[in-house]
């Protein structure tokens, strides 16, 4: 699976969840398909701001320092294989302008999804990318009809793992 037909390697897009767990979990199936260059992984400043957002919560949560998370996240910016897109500039307010655009809230509508997930869909779409998910509630639930109206694939963390890992 880590290939496409013309034997490139495929391109991935990981929702916020994904990407928490490659953080925080460094020893999982996950994590040692990222770190071993096996995909290309798109990130654009909208899902890099999502992520830090997380992060910031976690480390209040478990009360450990952002600044380990975040030098952590940005860490991956050294492996080849993860392409970090800066097509905004990073600030906080980055996903409430994103999710308000008129734009958004239509393809939203259109495809059944919570605004915060389309960016992930324009992104799939912009960089053929797949995108690896568990959220069940708003971007796995609708994969068919986004197959089916506009080709990009949406697949869960399992059978991404699963296309690896044979075992």
């Amino acid at each position: 699976m880590n290939q496409d037909s013309k034997g490139n390697l495929k391109t991935f897009i990981f929702d916020c969840n994904i990407w928490i767990e490659v953080i925080t979990d460094t020893e999982s199936k996950l994590t040692d398909i990222v770190f071993n260059n096996n995909v290309n992984i798109v990130l654009t400043s909208y899902m890099i701001v999502e992520i830090l957002r997380v992060l910031k919560r976690l480390s209040i949560r478990l009360k450990i320092l952002f600044s380990e998370t975040e030098m952590l996240f940005w860490s991956f910016s050294r492996y080849p294989n993860i392409s970090f897109v800066f097509n905004a500039p990073i600030s906080d307010s980055l996903i409430n302008e994103v999710k308000n655009l008129s734009e958004i809230q239509i393809i939203a509508k259109i495809l059944k999804l919570e605004p915060k997930d389309v960016p992930y869909i324009i992104g799939a779409h912009q960089y053929n990318a797949i995108i690896v998910t568990e959220d069940i509630r708003s971007l796995y639930v609708e994969k068919n009809q986004i197959q089916e109206k506009i080709g990009i694939k949406i697949i869960r963390k399992s059978d991404f793992i699963n296309s690896f890992h044979k075992d």
